[in-house]
């Protein structure tokens, strides 16, 4: 539910939740409200894990905050890479890194991040064909496609390595 919010907003039941609890934004950072229903409340309890497993499929790179939005795989936001001089400028996109001729903007990303987060972004096309806006996608799936049941065997996979890592400390104790 949480990620067909983010995704399907032009949905009828999606524009009636968002429009119930006034939600504005693509991309809100926190869902939480007072007066809620209790499948509210238990979607605003997991938003942040909801979030942090989003990312950016850059398309017209319109939408996608350059520094704090996730867009480069791998990398996170960019805003903890930032090596340049003065101030972050927030409010900065991704279609301003890119010049007229739809190429990356190099002479500013190497002024801005260092090499190794420039060798990632340029993995990334700057006007992508098969998306023709921004989209939001699930950052550890195939082509960011949500599937109910990849869904669950990933997060059954990160319970299960919490549980081995919590079961093999207990083991390498010493004892008296």
């Amino acid at each position: 539910m949480g990620y067909n919010i983010l995704t399907s907003t032009n949905a009828l039941w999606v524009r009636m939740v968002k429009n119930k609890y006034n939600v504005h934004g693509v991309l809100p950072e926190f869902i939480e409200r007072n007066n809620c229903s209790h499948l509210w409340r238990s979607l605003s309890n997991q938003w942040s894990e909801i979030k942090e497993d989003t990312i950016w499929m850059i398309g017209d790179v319109c939408l996608v905050n350059f520094w704090n939005d996730f867009w480069v795989e791998s990398v996170g936001p960019l805003k903890s890479f930032y090596i340049g001089r003065g101030c972050i400028d927030e409010t900065l996109r991704v279609c301003d890194v890119v010049t007229d001729t739809g190429s990356w903007d190099w002479s500013l990303l190497e002024t801005k991040l260092p090499r190794n987060v420039i060798v990632r972004i340029a993995t990334i096309m700057p006007l992508a064909i098969e998306f023709a806006f921004d989209c939001l996608a699930w950052r550890w799936m195939s082509k960011g496609v949500f599937f109910s049941a990849e869904t669950y065997s990933h997060f059954m996979e990160q319970r299960e390595l919490a549980n081995y890592r919590v079961l093999s400390s207990v083991w390498k104790r010493p004892t008296p």
